[in-house]
């Protein structure tokens, strides 16, 4: 089950500043660090329970077994609460150009900039390297299509993809050219393994929770006839693409832009716990860009973008729920 990506920013290789919401966050989380002398709160638990809650809603409807856990409503209820405060349903609620507005991208990037947990910092050998378990379970599963953008191969404005990896591969195949896909990382990095270790850090699916939430508790995305919620796009008759890319911000750090799209019948949750099938011209487009900051952790560049076509259509044989 999915929801939603992005990347807010055109490919001129020409970094951005931390949004204003975005410094105004971490400016005060850092200064709640200082006072208290304690470090930066882990996203550990959390991404795993947005895991288990959008698991969960969607096996509310499956006619299949369940894939996981379902947390308890009251538990539930109290993650909403905590992380994502709900938002007034109605209307689309999006901001000039197709932005989430600065309530949803406050939301957003709070959860964003959490700083990873000891279970998302994992790392483990590859080659004559050491990178992030989480990015290549991602990678050895295809879970995402990776880019580059830059390197001493390219133009700095010039993207290509970072790999071609299938399926149908081995997963000897697929190490192998993990191992060649980070080395161009290093190489984009200027020879810097760290600042490359850093920019995996983040890229795999855990990248999408905060956008799975902001889906979830606001009126980002609606119907035609005003109902607020969220795209399931659980495979056929849809397809969906993520898609990363690795970039250098003009301070030299590392840039992540992200990108989620969904098209065709996809399934519609909505906040009153209905679901319906879209049309098969439906879609659905998210983008946004974070920069590693010298914590380790992401800051938000720029207001996530939100471009979607969301109509109803006639249900398919195999839908079963009332």
């Amino acid at each position: 089950m999915i929801l939603l990506e992005s990347r807010p920013r055109g490919r001129s290789g020409v970094s951005r500043q931390p949004s204003a919401a975005s410094k105004e966050l971490k400016d005060g989380r850092s200064s709640r660090i200082r006072q208290s002398g304690a470090s930066p709160q882990p996203r550990c638990g959390f991404i795993e329970k947005v895991g288990t809650f959008l698991r969960s809603i969607g096996q509310r409807f499956s006619t299949g077994p369940p894939t996981g856990p379902r947390l308890p409503p009251d538990e539930r209820t109290a993650l909403l609460d905590k992380h994502a405060p709900p938002m007034p349903r109605g209307a689309s609620q999006t901001a000039p150009g197709g932005r989430l507005t600065p309530e949803q991208t406050r939301i957003f990037a709070a959860l964003l900039e959490r700083a990873p947990s000891a279970h998302e910092s994992e790392l483990r050998p590859l080659g004559r390297y050491q990178v992030n378990e989480q990015f290549m379970k991602d990678f050895m599963r295809c879970g995402f299509s990776y880019l580059i953008q830059g390197g001493s191969a390219a133009a700095s404005a010039v993207t290509r993809p970072l790999h071609e990896v299938t399926s149908s591969q081995s997963l000897t195949m697929r190490e192998q050219h993990a191992e060649q896909v980070f080395t161009q990382l290093v190489d984009l990095y200027e020879g810097d393994v760290a600042k490359a270790q850093a920019a995996t850090l983040h890229a795999h699916q855990e990248i999408l929770a905060p956008l799975f939430m902001v889906c979830a508790n606001t009126a980002l995305l609606t119907l035609p006839d005003g109902r607020s919620g969220s795209v399931l796009a659980d495979g056929e008759p849809c397809d969906q693409s993520r898609t990363i890319t690795f970039a250098k911000g003009a301070n030299g750090r590392p840039r992540l832009d992200v990108e989620y799209q969904v098209r065709g019948r996809a399934r519609f949750l909505t906040h009153a716990g209905t679901l319906e099938r879209l049309s098969s011209d439906s879609h659905l487009h998210l983008k946004f860009s974070a920069e590693v900051a010298e914590d380790g952790t992401l800051a938000l560049l720029d207001a996530p973008s939100c471009h979607c076509h969301l109509r109803l259509g006639a249900p398919l044989e195999t839908d079963t729920w009332a």
